[in-house]
This record gives C-alpha cells, structure tokens and sequence, in this order.
C-alpha cells in the first residue's frame, strides 16, 4: 500500500529545501569553499531532522487511520450483531404472538378476566402511589413552612435586638447630651 500522506510531507519539506539549496548556487564565485561546506553540512543536517519528524509525523497519522480503521470494524460488528439479536427477538415474537392468537381464542373469558384483575391492581398501586406522594408533598410543606417560621422568629429576633440597641444608643447619646447641657450650664452660672 503506497503511504500518500508521508510522500505529501517529503514533498513538501523538499521543495522548502530545495528552495534552500539554490540559494548557494550562484555563490561559489565569492564565498569561500569552507563556508559553503558548512552551509551544506548544517542545511543536510536540518534536512536529516526534518526527516525524522517527518517520519514520527507520519507514524502518529497511520496509528490514527489505524485506530478509526478498527473502530469501523467493531462498529460494523456490532451493527451486524444488533442486526441478528433482533431478527432472534422478531422471530421469537412471531412465534411468541401465534401461540398467544391460538391462547387467546381458547381462553377469551379468562383473558378478560385476568386483565380485569390486572387493571385493578394497576389501579390500586396507582392510588398507593398517589398515597405515597401526597404524604411526601405533605412533610416537605410542614419542613418548608417550619423552615419558614423560624426564618420569621431569627428575623423577629435580629429585628428586636436592632431595636432595643437603637433604643439603648438613643438613650446614651441622650444622657450625653443632659450631662453637656449640665456642663454648660455649670459653666454658664459662675
């Protein structure tokens, strides 16, 4: 199998540096040989990294194909599993209904019979049920409406300590100003 995506990435780190190398062409003429030599070394070098990343690149991208790969596979598994267990439970409910239409017109007054029964069961969980919820209903109303009281006495409470502090504060500042006016007055009658 011919790997399209790693011969993209080769294409196009080559031409990046093929662009690279044509660029030291024209300049034997006036640069040293010595200095070209390091030019190509260090650029080969580059080239040989880009390579490797290329490769470690193009590892990552086929273990990615190979992981979706596999997951069609076992999506296509279990499709075609699914596929036979239903076709197992339609055939099993095939039979299943042509022994219950044999059934049914022997026993058509006992079958009406039991799906009276059945329906006032069902009638009476429902009615357990309802029981059931309007009993929770009821608790959860009498924990709201105690939450609710002692909300309102905390309230009342924090409500009367303000007052009686504002009371208490009013009467200082009061007493205050009766022992200024004292003062004053003191002062005044000499």
């Amino acid at each position: 199998m011919i790997n399209y995506n790693k011969n993209k990435l080769i294409n196009a780190c080559l031409i990046k540096y093929y662009e690279t190398f044509s660029h030291t062409l024209d300049t034997a003429d006036f640069v040293p040989d010595k200095f070209n030599d390091k030019i190509l070394n260090y650029i080969f070098k580059n080239m040989k990294k880009s390579f490797k990343k290329i490769d470690k690149e193009d590892r990552q991208y086929q273990k990615k194909k190979l992981k979706e790969q596999q997951v069609k596979v076992k999506q296509e598994k279990r499709r075609l599993k699914l596929e036979k267990k239903q076709e197992k439970r339609n055939n099993k409910l095939a039979k299943k209904q042509a022994k219950l239409d044999k059934l049914q017109k022997k026993r058509e007054p006992k079958l009406a019979n039991k799906q009276a029964i059945r329906e006032q069961r069902l009638a009476q969980k429902q009615a357990k049920r309802e029981l059931k919820l309007a009993k929770k209903q009821a608790i959860r109303e009498q924990k709201l409406a105690k939450k609710q009281l002692k909300r309102e006495r905390k309230l009342a409470k924090k409500q009367a300590i303000r007052e009686q502090r504002l009371v208490q504060k009013q009467a200082k500042r009061e007493r205050k100003l009766d022992k200024k006016q004292q003062r004053q007055l003191k002062k005044g009658g000499k």
